[in-house]
């Protein structure tokens, strides 16, 4: 009788789970046991004793958040990848392997990670831990990366891309030329998201759905004008605008509400990975880089908010659920 409730309550938490969820956990442990190996491997070969210091701490970090994941799968029965090693110490030669060579390679793991954690995050949202968790890790690794990025500049050992010079820009902070082309599209994107947000409020009919339209337009608005901002230091022509008022349509019954919230959550979903790009591409100015950090937080907040919101409507889609 007890191993029968105990199998039920397994079985009743792994039903709080979804299938995609279940292979994003795994794939986030799986990737840091990965980097964990690779780091204390090469830590060996590394002569900058500041440097050295550098991926000790990204490895207890990383461990750190190895916990927490191994908790999430084994509350869910979900069987691990194949745990890292404790600790690496080979004989090495030091001259075989140069620090900025060092550098490059965990700032391309940094960077990858930001890639699996965003798409873990986009396609969570059965489960609120595994959700909470998801979210969490991607600020720390949006934060691991700004900070390393910082670090291999004062030690010159990044290469900076192409820059973009306008002989007419009113600044003379210096900026990539992938920066400005990920403003000028942030800019465009929100343009566009605008357009359809008002579209899609003409055609809402519950009333708190049209509360949240209006206020997604006037975070948009205010996001716009500090992106025109940055794009005008540069003396960077705008894109066009649309009309600000576009006619209403005579009836909103054959489109429902849960549709129009499925869309709007699934284009804040592609804010989020158009940020997370703009981010791991600025190298030059950290200042822009920040601008990008902010603005993926905040899309972050937005989208917790609005899944909770579509959970209580029953708005959300009903993705397969784990089942071992």
């Amino acid at each position: 009788m007890l191993f029968t409730r105990t199998r039920d309550k397994a079985a009743k938490a792994r039903d709080q789970v979804g299938a995609e969820e279940a292979h994003r956990l795994w794939r986030v442990l799986k990737h840091r046991y990965i980097v964990i190996d690779e780091c204390n491997t090469m830590v060996n070969f590394v002569h900058d004793l500041e440097f050295k210091l550098i991926i000790n701490h990204l490895v207890d970090d990383w461990t750190k958040e190895v916990k927490w994941v191994e908790k999430e799968l084994n509350k869910y029965s979900i069987p691990s990848p194949r745990p890292n090693l404790t600790d690496i110490n080979v004989a090495a030669d030091p001259e075989s392997m140069r620090d900025c060579q060092t550098a490059r390679l965990v700032h391309m793991f940094l960077a990858r990670d930001i890639d699996i954690l965003i798409d873990s995050f986009r396609d969570s949202y059965i489960n609120d831990d595994v959700f909470s968790l998801f979210k969490e890790l991607s600020e720390r690794s949006f934060r691991r990366l700004d900070q390393f990025i910082r670090y291999v500049k004062v030690k010159g050992w990044v290469d900076f891309p192409p820059q973009y010079f306008n002989p007419h820009a009113q600044t003379s902070e210096r900026i990539d030329s992938t920066t400005i082309f990920n403003l000028w599209h942030h800019l465009s994107y929100r343009y566009v998201v605008i357009q359809l947000t008002k579209l899609f409020l003409s055609l809402a009919n519950d009333a708190d759905f049209k509360l949240i339209l209006n206020e997604g337009i006037d975070n948009m608005k205010a996001q716009t004008k500090l992106l025109e901002r940055e794009l005008l230091k540069y003396n960077v022509m705008l894109p066009e605008k649309y009309p600000e008022v576009i006619p209403t349509p005579d009836s909103s019954e054959h489109v429902e509400d849960k549709f129009l919230f499925t869309l709007i959550l699934e284009g804040m979903k592609s804010a989020v990975t158009l940020q997370a790009m703009a981010i791991k591409e600025s190298i030059t100015n950290d200042r822009l880089r920040g601008l990008f950090q902010d603005l993926v937080y905040e899309e972050l907040d937005m989208i917790t908010a609005l899944i909770k919101y579509g959970k209580l409507k029953g708005w959300l889609l009903k993705p397969p659920m784990y089942r071992p």
